[in-house]
């Protein structure tokens, strides 16, 4: 199953964030919105993980969560991951998030021990860099973001508390979809 961890929105944010965007998507006819649904705060990625290592992951993580606080978070400001990947942004409490993600991400020794795959092992060594994905434009579609981007970059949402973390597990398809498998709360 492919797994991940991460904190939800709470839905005066996602209204919130709705109504700014509603304007955007009548204007922006190329790129692939994120439905409100999906729309979360990634902490670690865990790739394929089989399901009889769940319950080592399970354990792992319950163990590095029993202790973390609440976090005071905002969304603010557009940008890209290229021309294709539409993100906004995350401030507040940002410093204890950071230090979240490296509590949820397991490293490599961690990560053998509850059977990661190598996809995810890769994705362990990148730097965390908090946000929330919007929209993602095809080859050669990237152009059609660049409205969005300049609509969104001075956005900034309500103040919302972070009280849990989700472990979830991602279904692909032609209608994908997550699944929270276990969640946590903070203090």
């Amino acid at each position: 199953m492919r797994l991940f961890a991460a904190l939800t929105l709470p839905g005066e944010a996602v209204a919130d964030l709705e109504a700014a965007l509603a304007p955007v998507r009548r204007g922006a006819q190329a790129p692939r919105w994120v439905a409100p649904e999906r729309w979360h705060l990634t902490l670690a990625f865990f790739g394929e993980v089989a399901e009889d290592r769940l319950p080592a992951l399970r354990s792992r993580l319950q163990v590095r969560l029993s202790d973390r606080a609440s976090l005071q978070l905002r969304l603010c400001g557009a940008d890209r991951f290229g021309p294709q990947v539409l993100w906004m942004g995350v401030s507040g409490d940002v410093g204890p998030l950071h230090e979240l993600a490296d509590r949820v991400g397991l490293g490599h020794e961690s990560a053998e021990r509850v059977g990661l795959v190598d996809e995810s092992a890769e994705r362990l060594d990148r730097p965390y860099r908090p946000h929330l994905t919007l929209a993602r434009a095809g080859l050669g579609e990237g152009a059609a973001l660049r409205g969005a981007l300049a609509a969104l970059a001075g956005y900034e949402g309500p103040d919302w508390l972070a009280q849990s973390v989700h472990l979830v597990r991602s279904h692909r398809g032609a209608r994908p979809r997550y699944e929270t498998v276990v969640t946590w709360p903070l203090c």
